[in-house]
């Protein structure tokens, strides 16, 4: 009985590890998506501020 008591204790002690594990992964992931997300934007907004520099620098050539 003993034994069966210890092994079932390691059983949960295991299955609670792995659930932790788990959402901790889900985390990290959701994590990753919002970086990827808030990357995407920073490169976006970069592009138009390039676009609007390239355009700024034409229009003072063409004035000079």
């Amino acid at each position: 009985m003993r034994d069966f008591i210890d092994g079932s204790r390691k059983i949960l002690m295991a299955q609670i590890a792995i659930n932790m594990k788990t959402e901790e992964t889900e985390l990290l992931k959701e994590y990753i998506i919002m970086e990827k997300d808030k990357l995407e934007e920073g490169k976006k907004t970069f592009t138009e501020d390039r676009e609007k520099y390239e355009k700024f620098k034409l229009d003072l050539t063409a004035r000079s």
